[in-house]
């Protein structure tokens, strides 16, 4: 055969492709179909003349041996304590600052003055002023402020004072922040 007489030839075939849908598999898939669902219609009406096995209320189940050991393990567990009652205590007014008078001849500096204190009470530095800054060195544990206010009213001198928290460097913070 010629390739001119191999080009003209017709191919009396069917092209058949994965996604065509032949009759052989539509049968097959419909008779499938049928009996499964003839099936499930046989159990579903056979089901309400089946046998229910109900336990008897009155007999205990038996229990295998493992279920056994740990159950009487759980029980022998002694109950939680009893709760402590706490007593509620009063509550607190917000601390307010009350003057007092100084004595006479006290050398007292109108306004502010910011004391810093390290242990043992003792003052690191103090200045005047309503702002102050302390650098700690690394042999001071902690650093506490005291921000102090005085004024002279009717002859006296009166003054106010209020601590701050300490300022630990020596590790505190950071362990009770984990």
């Amino acid at each position: 055969m010629t390739a001119a007489a191999a080009a003209t030839a017709v191919s009396f075939r069917t092209p058949v492709l994965p996604w065509t849908i032949s009759s052989d598999d539509e049968a097959r898939f419909r008779r499938i179909t049928g009996r499964v669902l003839l099936i499930c219609a046989v159990i579903f009406i056979a089901m309400p003349w089946l046998p229910v096995f109900k336990p008897d209320p009155a007999k205990a189940p038996e229990l295998a041996a493992p279920m056994a050991r740990l159950l009487i393990e759980q029980a022998k567990i002694p109950p939680p304590p009893p709760p402590v009652a706490v007593k509620a205590q009063p509550e607190t007014a917000k601390p307010e600052l009350v003057p007092h008078k100084l004595r006479s001849g006290a050398p007292a500096e109108p306004g502010y003055r910011i004391d810093f204190i390290g242990p043992g009470g003792k003052v690191l530095q103090s200045m005047n002023g309503p702002a102050a800054t302390y650098r700690r060195g690394a042999k001071v544990p902690y650093v506490r402020a005291k921000v102090t206010y005085t004024w002279v009213t009717h002859e006296e001198t009166m003054e106010c004072a209020a601590w701050t928290q300490p300022a630990f460097g020596d590790g505190r913070v950071k362990a009770s922040t984990r």
